[in-house]
């Protein structure tokens, strides 16, 4: 009875025909280049109809005031995971991947991650309501800042 449509293209730029009841922006916003972050979640915000949620999956690094703190934030972030990786057994390409992916932050290429304080005052800003926020990693105290992980957060319209 559910009817889902996938739609490619730039999530900055689509506007769907009509208003929906959910957006999953899994992994989306930190794809999202800093200067079109804004953008991206007032298009997420005026796409929903009233009542309706959006589901964001973010990987969210410590908190930073200058590109030089971002760079050691994001190499925290991706040093302590592929630490746990090799510590679970992990010795496979996929290291290499999460590797390549800290190379992409640091060069400032296809990913561009936030902190938490960042992404939930962006939130706000563009009239999100938290609803839910449910940290699913690390499962332990990796990092002095509890709000350093991978995060699901859902959110309505104010």
């Amino acid at each position: 009875g559910v009817n889902l449509e996938f739609i490619e293209h730039d999530a900055v730029t689509y506007t769907h025909p009509e208003q929906v009841d959910l957006i999953l922006a899994s992994s989306a916003y930190h794809h999202i280049e800093d200067d079109r972050k804004i953008d991206f979640l007032k298009k997420v915000h005026k796409q929903l109809k009233n009542g309706s949620i959006a589901v964001f999956c973010e990987n969210l690094i410590g908190d930073y005031s200058n590109l030089e703190e971002r760079a050691i934030s994001v190499t925290d972030f991706y040093t302590k995971r592929i630490d746990e990786m090799r510590a679970l057994g992990i010795t496979d390409r996929r290291i290499e991947l999460v590797q390549r992916i800290l190379k992409y932050e640091l060069d400032r290429e296809y990913e561009w991650k936030h902190s938490y304080n960042i992404f939930m005052k962006n939130l706000g800003e563009v009239g999100f309501k938290i609803l839910g926020e449910y940290k699913v990693w690390p499962s332990t105290k990796m990092f002095e800042d509890d709000n350093v992980g991978d995060f699901v957060i859902v959110a309505g319209k104010k």
